[in-house]
């Protein structure tokens, strides 16, 4: 059976939307998906479905976790092929790969526009080095995420699509988890 990895935007994260792991492994299950696996607290689910359609996938989801939990969570689906792919396209040398936590990759819903990412270079002002390749979004935070000023919020409005973010450890783990199904 394919596998799918499921990225939930905005769950577990500064005491909102909070969905315990086991409970949303639970819907995964309820939703008829084999082989769920959660990793972090994040919304980061890697399950199994025979079906192929990922926005019908992705929309029942959405409304599961609507019905079960009350709250609104956007999903991301990537496919194990496009998750290597997010690996081996990552535009950053080996010194700042090894800085995991300062490495964000964001997950975007569709790959943006070139007026959008000119808009946001040109309005881009920190320090912060962003690549945009495809439907990702890779951001290196020399001082750290938590000092800068560039969030998901600015990055969506410049880009003009939703996204979600994971650092480059984080990634690599779903990789790993991938790896084993």
């Amino acid at each position: 059976m394919p596998t799918h990895i499921s990225l939930l935007r905005g769950i577990n994260v500064g005491g909102n939307k909070i969905i315990p792991m086991n409970e949303l492994k639970a819907l995964y299950e309820s939703l008829g998906f084999a082989n769920v696996r959660t990793l972090l607290a994040t919304g980061n689910v890697v399950f199994e479905t025979p079906r192929d359609d990922a926005d019908a996938i992705k929309t029942e989801i959405e409304q599961g976790i609507a019905a079960t939990f009350g709250c609104q969570s956007v999903v991301f689906l990537r496919t194990p092929d496009e998750l290597h792919a997010v690996v081996a396209a990552c535009p950053f040398a080996e010194a700042e790969r090894a800085q995991g936590s300062k490495l964000l990759v964001m997950f975007l819903q569709s790959a943006p526009t070139e007026s959008t990412l000119q808009h946001l270079h040109d309005a881009h002002t920190g320090n912060e080095i962003i690549h945009v390749i495809g439907r990702e979004a890779y951001i290196f935070f020399p001082d750290g995420m938590g000092q800068s000023k560039l969030g998901n919020p600015q990055l969506e409005r410049k880009l003009g699509v939703l996204g979600t973010g994971r650092n480059w450890n984080t990634v690599l783990k779903l990789v790993a988890l991938v790896q084993k199904s």
